[in-house]
């Protein structure tokens, strides 16, 4: 009997058969980390843009960890799997 993520990704066991997986993995693992740095690159402008637009601190903390939240929540698999892949 077939287990219902191969039945719904139409998929057989073939993972373990990749043989570069591990190469895979670790560059999508550093693809991860180097998106990661983009975040890190506002840190350090935030008194400038506090200065030119004329915004509280608060408001600026917001809007910096507001697309880190988001990413975080489509990072969530029940998440994401649940909002993209509605049936119509």
């Amino acid at each position: 009997m077939e287990e219902p993520v191969e039945r719904l990704l139409g998929v057989r066991k073939t993972f373990n058969r990749i043989p570069y997986r591990f190469v895979i993995a670790g560059l999508i693992l550093l693809a991860h980390l180097s998106i990661g740095l983009n975040f890190f690159v506002v840190s350090p402008l935030l008194p400038l843009i506090i200065e030119e637009y004329e915004i509280t601190r608060v408001t600026a903390g917001l809007l910096i960890a507001l697309p880190l939240l988001v990413a975080a929540a489509f990072g969530l698999p029940w998440l994401a799997f649940d909002v993209t892949c509605r049936p119509a």
